[in-house]
């Protein structure tokens, strides 16, 4: 894996390599435009209490299930 931050990158060369990924672990890409908003926030809109749960939920899984990958079979 090359350093990088994109999330469809990451998730592009776990698949390639052998990986399943989980379809919730999919929709992880959407966490990628909040990356840029903490940068540039000028340019974003408001994230409502609702946005912010389940990108929270959303990170904790994905969270979850990477170090799941890396514990020894």
């Amino acid at each position: 894996f090359r350093f990088v931050h994109v999330l469809e990158e990451l998730l592009t060369t776990a698949q390639q390599a052998g990986i399943s990924i989980p379809d919730a672990v999919q929709r992880a890409v959407r966490l990628n435009d909040y990356a840029g908003h903490t940068r540039y926030p000028d340019d974003a809109e408001p994230v409502t209490e609702a946005e912010y749960r389940e990108a929270v939920q959303l990170a904790e899984f994905v969270l979850a299930w990477a170090d799941a990958q890396l514990k020894p079979a």
